[in-house]
């Protein structure tokens, strides 16, 4: 063989074995696998952005499931689709035998906050999976912790109506002064009224409440729910709980409290 075409072969031979070794490493595993936590996409003006769906196993055929709303924490903000499961995953997995609703969990971009485009992708996500699974209108719910806290006020004041039951974990109330100018303008107008805690709890209405706060959370202020929830009580909101639990610091706490998935459920617009 002449020393030109053994060259060749040689490197037909090394790029044979590049190839070879490259269709043998395992390919990247995901940590929450997409047959737990299906993967969605949807669009809002042109863009696309990405879901995660959570589906039980055991989800009744018989009837129109109900769809819970998860908004995650400052932690888990991102753009894997991926990150935003960190700690909730985990959640769902221990109480998988009460939970017999979808659970919807958008991903809030970096550096971001639920502001007006945020909220409307999450809004858009439920809607499409309501479509999808044909899912119970009147049992719509929606929960949050920390940043995600913050995201159920906002959310449920400028969806006043839309939803069962609200959950809020941990949360401040009020957008920061640097946030203002990223909120809807009925956000913007009621955080800037003389008592804007009155005007959130006046827009949120009658919505069955529970309300999860940390005793010794010393990263949102549990004066934040004690304030929001006088300020429902107030305004005549007659299915409202506040649970302050003593010990406990900055950490979502209502998939533990005893009762909470019974009363979650029993939640109906028609009822």
């Amino acid at each position: 063989m002449k020393g030109s075409s053994k060259k060749i072969v040689l490197a037909i031979f090394g790029l044979l074995v590049i190839a070879a070794c490259k269709t043998q490493l395992p390919a990247p595993q995901q940590k929450y696998p997409v047959d737990k936590f299906q993967s969605r996409e949807a669009r809002i003006g042109g863009e696309t952005f990405r879901y995660r769906v959570y589906v039980p196993q055991e989800l009744s055929e018989k009837s129109a499931p109900a769809v819970l709303l998860y908004l995650h924490g400052a932690g888990n903000r991102g753009t894997d689709n991926e990150s935003q499961l960190n700690g909730l995953a985990e959640q769902i997995e221990a109480k998988k035998d009460k939970i017999n609703f979808i659970i919807v969990i958008p991903q809030c971009l970096p550096d971001g906050f639920w502001d007006e485009q945020m909220l409307a992708r999450a809004d858009k996500a439920m809607n499409d999976t309501v479509e999808e699974f044909k899912a119970d209108g009147h049992r719509l719910y929606l929960a949050g912790f920390s940043l995600g806290g913050y995201g159920v006020w906002s959310m449920a004041a400028t969806h006043p109506g839309k939803f069962a039951a609200i959950v809020p974990m941990s949360g401040r109330v009020l957008p920061r002064p640097n946030e203002i100018k990223h909120v809807s303008k009925d956000i913007a107008q009621m955080s800037e009224t003389t008592d804007p805690y009155r005007a959130f709890a006046e827009k949120i209405g009658n919505t069955p409440t529970w309300i999860f706060h940390g005793a010794d959370d010393n990263v949102v202020a549990p004066e934040n729910s004690r304030r929001m929830f006088a300020a429902m009580k107030a305004a005549g909101n007659q299915q409202l709980t506040f649970e302050e639990t003593p010990g406990k610091g900055h950490e979502p706490l209502a998939f533990a409290a005893p009762g909470f998935f019974e009363w979650l459920t029993a939640q109906s617009l028609d009822r």
